[in-house]
């Protein structure tokens, strides 16, 4: 006879947790390497066209600038500064040249390290060719050129130039005069920080004001392998703000399908705002060659452009954004864990006050605890760090755990105390998580274009203007605000639903799927189609080309990544019909198949990799013509 077991409440639920438990995992991703094609080239484009035309001086007078130094945080490295008198392109005297019209603007500034120049245009660039070049006094060529596939609001901020003086060439494609509103030159980034300064202890570039580690530095340690790739997702960021500019690092993620997407996690107090997020420029690879040396290693690259914000939030302090540029060669995705537990050993890779990519590791200290300022209250984990810490410009930086060769960030670095740089704060991954998933498991919706944003929110309220239409963000919303009602309208990018909301109750209401609405206001242009006629026209035509399309406004390529188009017979014309959204974008790129022809493309090349002048079409329905020419 079996005897009835009475158990008490506290004890059946304990059963019931233990029962849970066994169905509960981590969510996680590893690693990826992204290898791209060869793009060794026979001719820089960089240069710029005409350097004995018209140039327009600009010399900026004294500038009192006060950067207090932080010991957390943000490192400041200069100030924003609004040309009293902005320079239009009707001010300035255009030279004729092959294919357009061409002209420079030369700034002075005798105070500056660095120089960045802002553009505003008047109009969005979708019709019209244009390329930017800027140069400093120390930079050894041009950067750029900066076209119109690279310019996704109706303002820019062009790379950052080296020295104290610095040249933009604009040149547009035209056959007639630029004398109608194109652009206006109305700030300037003055920067006041460069890599010397005899008061900090020389570490590496001589930046960190603490004691940091170089990851060369564990090149002795068992983890190494694992915190190279870690090192290599990480990024040092340059962003500017209304008051001036700052560093601050992020990481590069992976997703679970292994995409390539650019998935991009920072500090929310680093990058809050779409408008901030534009003006990202990143600098990869920003390593030292040996322990402690101040030589960078050979990788180390720049890209600019900034990046579209997904997700931001405040009390996780995070930012979730998707960046528009990769380099021009591999980079690293790093793996991510959801897991964390008190005591876990871990490892943060950041750079401290804009120095090399340093290492610091230690252990979790405690999980979710809140964290006051006057700015509000955020919910972070803390970490005390044993080898290194953290400092100003390493903000947004990663955690990562180690599991033999893989590394797995973890979570966001919003600071610590003062007088304490090994004890920190990061975001705790797991509480966010279900925010950005979509986009690290793929499973999130295809984002409206801003065409298709644009076009909803005109009809929506056709008798009323909206300032600055997509500089504004909040969370995953994209939205426009009318002041004088009070009324925002936005979309998110969770679920591609139209929302508004009135400021003084701060309820936000969902008006359904953004599909229905893009229906409603024939703003839906899925159906069309831009046709394609291919020839190869080489005499010497010994080897094939191969060849692809992108659609530079909304990120997508044909064929699939991992496949090309190629010609088989001299002047046999191939049909393409690509399906696109209206207004689109599209450029053909190609490379001969040869080793003999290595260094020969036309238009944007075989991997998107180059600018060119007449490679791009619009889709509208049209057919365009392109031959492959010696």
């Amino acid at each position: 006879m079996l005897k009835k077991i009475k158990l008490s409440s506290r004890y059946f639920l304990f059963l019931v947790l233990i029962f849970l438990s066994q169905f509960t995992h981590a969510e996680k991703a590893e690693s990826t390497f992204y290898n791209p094609i060869s793009t060794k080239r026979e001719s820089n484009n960089n240069e710029f066209i005409d350097k004995s035309g018209p140039v327009y001086a600009v010399t900026l007078p004294d500038i009192e600038v006060n950067i207090t130094p932080s010991d957390k945080g943000p490192r400041q490295t200069g100030i924003t500064y609004q040309l009293p008198e902005p320079v239009s392109n009707i001010q300035l005297a255009w030279k004729e040249v092959t294919e357009g019209y061409v002209t420079r603007i030369q700034l002075f500034a005798d105070q500056a390290k660095h120089l960045r120049f802002h553009l505003r245009f008047a109009n969005r660039l979708s019709s019209m060719d244009i390329q930017l070049r800027v140069q400093g006094n120390l930079d050894t060529a041009p950067l750029g050129p900066v076209n119109q596939s690279g310019i996704y609001t109706s303002e820019l901020w062009l790379p950052t130039t080296k020295g104290d003086s610095a040249e933009l060439e604009i040149f547009i494609k035209s056959s007639s005069y630029p004398d109608s509103p194109i652009f206006v030159l109305d700030a300037i980034n003055f920067i006041v920080v460069d890599n010397t300064d005899s008061s900090i202890i020389p570490y590496s570039q001589g930046l960190a004001r603490e004691k940091e580690y170089d990851l060369a530095c564990w090149s002795g340690n068992s983890e190494y392998n694992a915190l190279k790739k870690a090192a290599d997702a990480t990024a040092k960021i340059h962003y500017i703000t209304s008051d001036g500019s700052y560093i601050c690092s992020g990481t590069l993620l992976n997703d679970t399908s292994n995409s390539f997407t650019l998935w991009f996690a920072t500090a929310h107090h680093c990058l809050p705002d779409q408008a901030t997020a534009s003006t990202a420029e990143l600098e990869w690879f920003y390593q030292a060659t040996n322990c402690d040396s101040p030589q960078t290693d050979s990788r180390h690259e720049k890209t600019s452009g900034g990046a579209q914000l997904l997700w931001t939030d405040f009390e996780n302090d995070v930012s979730f954004l998707k960046l528009y540029k990769k380099t021009s060669g591999p980079m690293q995705f790093s793996g991510w864990q959801t897991d964390i537990e008190v005591g876990d050993l871990i490892w943060g890779v950041h750079h401290p006050k804009g120095d090399h990519t340093m290492v610091s590791n230690g252990n979790v200290a405690a999980l979710l605890q809140n964290h006051k300022s006057d700015e509000g209250t955020r919910i972070l984990d803390e970490v005390k760090f044993a080898n290194g810490g953290a400092e100003g410009g390493s903000s947004g930086s990663g955690l990562f755990s180690i599991e033999g060769d893989n590394s797995y960030w973890k979570g966001t670095l919003y600071g610590g105390p003062p007088g304490d740089y090994q004890k920190n704060s990061y975001s705790h991954f797991d509480r966010y998580f279900s925010k950005i998933s979509g986009w690290l498991k793929n499973t999130a919706p295809t984002p409206p274009t801003t065409e298709q944003i644009s076009c909803v929110f005109d009809e929506y309220w056709k008798s009323y203007r909206y300032e600055h239409a997509y500089n504004a963000n909040y969370q995953e919303y994209i939205y426009r605000f009318n002041q004088a009602y009070d009324f925002y309208l936005g979309v998110s990018y969770t679920n591609n639903h139209l929302y508004y909301m009135y400021g003084y109750d701060g309820r936000i209401n969902d008006l359904g799927p953004f599909s229905d609405w893009l229906k409603k206001y024939g703003c839906d242009s899925t159906s069309n189609t831009l046709t394609w006629k291919i020839k190869d026209l080489r005499k010497n035509n010994h080897y094939q080309v191969n060849y692809k399309f992108y659609d530079i406004d909304n990120d997508l390529v044909w064929p699939s990544n991992h496949e090309i188009y190629y010609i088989e017979n001299y002047n046999e014309e191939y049909s393409h019909v690509l399906p696109c959204n209206k207004g689109a974008k599209i450029c053909i790129g190609g490379r001969s198949g040869g080793s003999y022809y290595t260094g020969v493309y036309w238009g944007v090349d075989i991997d998107n990799s180059n600018g060119c002048t007449d490679c791009c079409s619009y889709c509208d329905g049209s057919t365009r013509y392109f031959n492959f020419v010696d």
